[in-house]
């Protein structure tokens, strides 16, 4: 999918949890770098869809690959 809507990344961000470990990751991958192009103002949606990847990795005992989501949403320097 080439576009993402507005709608179509808050959509995902809620049903995020609904999808294996592996393609919601993948997703808020993708649903990341579509904000930073399109909508950068979109921050809270930014830092939502950061906070649910690294909760399911966490509950996923993922823990290193969580602390990365997280880092990601570190103010850069």
């Amino acid at each position: 999918m080439d576009t993402w809507t507005k709608f179509d990344l808050f959509l995902l961000n809620n049903i995020l949890y609904f999808f294996d470990l592996d393609i919601a990751a993948s997703i808020a991958q993708m649903a990341l770098q579509a904000i930073n192009t399109n909508y950068p103002h979109l921050l809270h949606l930014k830092f939502a869809l950061i906070e649910n990847c690294s909760l399911l990795l966490i509950t996923n005992n993922d823990f290193p690959q969580a602390k990365l989501w997280i880092e990601k949403g570190e103010p850069s320097v």
